[in-house]
């Protein structure tokens, strides 16, 4: 299946850029999206229940917001990337600089923007996202939080 696939790849340089580019954040934004759905908990929800061990109940609506926003602009890269392969006039290198720098100002800017909306909360901070996605991911918790 991977053989088969890769023959599908582009050979040209950019054109090849832009298709690993599109399925990777097509996939991530997936793996965003997935979790909005009925009976999923959206995946920002489950960093920030391994963050506090449990949801707190004023997070949820903007933890689920902050899901769509992750899905949506990755969904946004994706077809500036799948817009290179239909043979627009952009550059695939100059579109993934741009992704780096927006993904990063919001992951930056979304500490900043909870910390000022909810300071009643413990501060959150670098570490402590990274933390909590780590364990979000860890197998041995899967299903559910640290005490």
């Amino acid at each position: 299946m991977v053989l088969a696939c890769a023959v599908l790849l582009p050979r040209e340089r950019e054109a090849f850029q832009a298709a690993l580019a599109a399925t990777a954040n097509l996939f991530a934004s997936w793996q965003f999206a997935a979790t909005l759905l009925p009976g999923g908990e959206p995946l920002i929800s489950r960093y920030t229940r391994f963050d506090y061990g449990h949801l707190p109940p004023d997070l949820g609506a903007y933890t689920r917001a902050l899901t769509v926003l992750w899905a949506a602009l990755l969904a946004g890269f994706a077809a500036a990337q799948g817009a290179v392969l239909a043979g627009a006039h952009l550059s695939a290198s100059a579109i993934l600089a741009a992704e780096i720098l927006a993904c990063g100002a919001v992951f930056l800017g979304e500490h900043f923007v909870r910390n000022a909306r909810f300071p009643h909360h413990r501060p959150i901070s670098l570490r402590r996202t990274v933390r909590a996605v780590r364990l979000a991911h860890n197998p041995a918790a899967r299903d559910g939080a640290p005490g």
